[in-house]
């Protein structure tokens, strides 16, 4: 009786409730904006103590290998801060790398391609014209065409974009504070990891039973081991290909090894979709020197893929999160379509622990129909 009327009161609360938000519409959006805004840093905080979480986990893992055998270990405090503090370096790195030689040098090869496509052109029209392909409609497109200043104004635009959204983050205090304050407690939350699970167990167990308390724990670890081993094996794929295609074009003397080999190894970070866009990327730019070293590129490039697909791959990523090609190509077209690009990559291991506790249920609930004698095929 105490239950149905508990139950009642809480449908008639929620009623008025929505029936307010209804007639206040308005205001209640902007109360949620005012605590989006209010969330926001501590939200962008754990998202980053959540993928930094990966390489600190991958140099504590380090150090124990090299103090294993030592008499005296340094104390597990010790490591757990020298990790995060080689983190936040290796992390600083990568993005001075990206803004001081990759985008500068693609501004370089932008600027040169003019030069090269204004020598190489006549050349390209005269193989066409030799294969009695008529280029007429072609040869009056360039002559109405400045590659200068399409090149110029691409820059300029792309300069004016970047500035643009540099001028509205430094102008709004909201973003500087929630990027700063949101790496700040990133660091505190990897620092106080361990303390941070005890106290969420204590939690999770004080207000649920142990049966839901040890679901809950058991997804959590489900989730963080399956991003965990797919971030640090797709990172580690993508410098190892990055590699692979840099020491290739050297090989073979084809230009832009080195801006070819970064990009690859920051596209190689989105599944499937990264590929093609530096292989296209690699083959436009050797196609601005010859057409012989576009296609000489795109053989290259296929056959390196070809081997860090079938002997690289498994090994290093393999099936750490336990999906098939199908379900992985699924992952990634869904994720981009819901997401974009963010959508891509996190939305493999978020179907591989979908897949993982769909499977398991499927398994127990088929072994509790086999005992209790029922056919199920």
């Amino acid at each position: 009786m105490v239950k149905d009327k508990k139950r009642t009161f809480l449908y008639a609360a929620g009623i008025i409730i929505l029936l307010i938000a209804l007639t206040h519409f308005e205001m209640v959006t902007s109360l949620f904006g005012w605590l989006w805004d209010m969330a926001l840093p501590i939200v962008v905080g754990l998202v980053l103590a959540f993928i930094l979480d990966v390489p600190v986990s991958g140099f504590e893992k380090l150090f124990g290998k090299l103090t294993a055998k030592k008499k005296k270990k340094p104390k597990q405090k010790t490591i757990h801060t020298i990790s995060i503090v080689l983190t936040l370096v290796c992390v600083l790195l990568v993005i001075a790398l990206l803004f001081l030689l990759v985008i500068p040098e693609l501004v370089r090869t932008a600027k040169s391609a003019v030069e090269l496509i204004k020598e190489q052109w006549p050349k390209w029209l005269a193989i066409m014209e030799s294969y009695n392909i008529d280029t007429t409609m072609i040869k009056e497109f360039l002559a109405g065409l400045d590659l200068e200043n399409t090149v110029k104004n691409l820059l300029d635009g792309a300069g004016s974009v970047i500035g643009s959204i540099a001028g509205a983050a430094t102008s709004t205090f909201s973003v500087i504070s929630a990027a700063v304050i949101g790496v700040i407690i990133a660091v505190y939350v990897l620092s106080s990891r361990d303390l941070l699970k005890n106290q969420a167990k204590k939690v999770i167990y004080a207000y649920t039973d142990k049966q839901k308390g040890d679901r809950i724990c058991y997804v959590s670890g489900l989730v963080r081991t399956a991003y965990s081993k797919f971030l640090s094996g797709q990172c580690l794929e993508s410098i190892l290909l990055g590699i692979l295609i840099f020491i290739a074009f050297t090989i073979f003397r084809l230009p832009y090894a080195g801006l070819i080999g970064a990009v690859t190894a920051i596209c190689a970070l989105i599944p499937y979709i990264g590929a093609l866009i530096s292989c296209g990327l690699g083959v436009i730019l050797c196609l601005m020197d010859s057409p012989k070293k576009a296609l000489i590129c795109l053989i290259v490039y296929l056959a390196v893929q070809f081997i860090e697909t079938q002997f690289i791959y498994p090994y290093v990523v393999g099936g750490s999160v336990g999906l098939s090609p199908l379900w992985t190509l699924i992952s990634v077209l869904v994720g981009g379509k819901l997401l974009g690009l963010m959508g891509m990559i996190f939305f493999i291991p978020l179907v591989s622990v979908i897949y993982t506790l769909v499977k398991e249920d499927t398994d127990k609930r088929l072994e509790l129909k086999k005992k209790a004698g029922i056919k199920t095929q």
